[in-house]
């Protein structure tokens, strides 16, 4: 069967109806998790190949574990897509252009910033400007994150 297709129906004992409906329910999630994961998967692999500007500086310096860490772009993690994230150390950093400065984006990167430091991530935060009018800091500070010093 496809993945949006239930399962065969499977012939349950008296009384396991409810068994049988937790069944496809978990079906129903998975099938629409997977979607989910593809829409993610794809959107994520557009922004990596129309990258920010601001992205597309900070790429060249985090690329071929330049800093001693691998990284990944556009990445991602679980509902969520990162700009850059070092699955070895849990830190991931992100560079805010101006949308992020509008009421509703800034309450919704609070909540996801909140979300990603429960499972584990430390997260750095840079303006678009910061890049663009000293760049060799942000890149420090990434550093800094990364070696404890």
């Amino acid at each position: 069967p496809s993945p949006n297709e239930p399962p065969a129906r499977l012939t349950l004992p008296q009384g396991e109806g409810s068994l049988w409906i937790t069944l496809l329910e978990s079906c129903a999630d998975n099938a629409h998790a997977r979607n989910m994961d593809k829409r993610l998967t794809e959107f994520a692999r557009r922004n990596r190949q129309d990258p920010t500007w601001a992205e597309a500086m900070i790429w060249a310096d985090l690329r071929r574990r330049q800093l001693g860490y691998r990284f990944r772009r556009q990445q991602p993690i679980g509902r969520f897509i990162v700009d850059f994230v070092c699955f070895e150390k849990n830190l991931i950093v992100e560079l805010d252009g101006w949308s992020h400065h509008l009421e509703q984006n800034w309450r919704h990167d609070e909540k996801r910033h909140q979300r990603l430091e429960r499972e584990g991530y430390s997260i750095l935060r840079f303006n678009d400007h910061d890049v663009r009018d000293n760049r060799e800091s942000v890149v420090e500070a990434i550093d800094i994150a990364l070696h404890g010093r």
